[in-house]
């Protein structure tokens, strides 16, 4: 398996299991939101992890934190308090 390691992007569907991805968190809720909501401001792709007893929105999942900062205007823009996390397996690590 000599490709593994060449995408420079991971999709949500991609195995990255042990990775560290980062993504961008733009929302919560205290209920889970469907996919293509209105409420999303037509970001897309959108994720959810929970966190406590609360539903947490993220945008995009890039390699790096630099790859995550030159997206992160563009979702500042919608949603003035986003930010980078960095999350491995599906959860957020600080």
């Amino acid at each position: 398996d000599s490709k593994a390691g060449t995408a420079t992007a991971a999709s949500a569907t991609e195995q990255t299991s042990g990775e560290v991805i980062y993504k961008i968190q733009f929302l919560t809720n205290p209920t889970k939101i469907s996919r293509g909501s209105s409420k999303f401001k037509g970001l897309t792709p959108v994720d959810s992890y929970r966190d406590g007893g609360v539903y947490k929105f993220t945008y995009g999942s890039y390699r790096s934190m630099a790859e995550a900062n030159k997206d992160l205007p563009k979702v500042k823009k919608k949603f003035k308090d986003a930010f980078v996390i960095k999350t491995r397996d599906g959860k957020r690590i600080k």
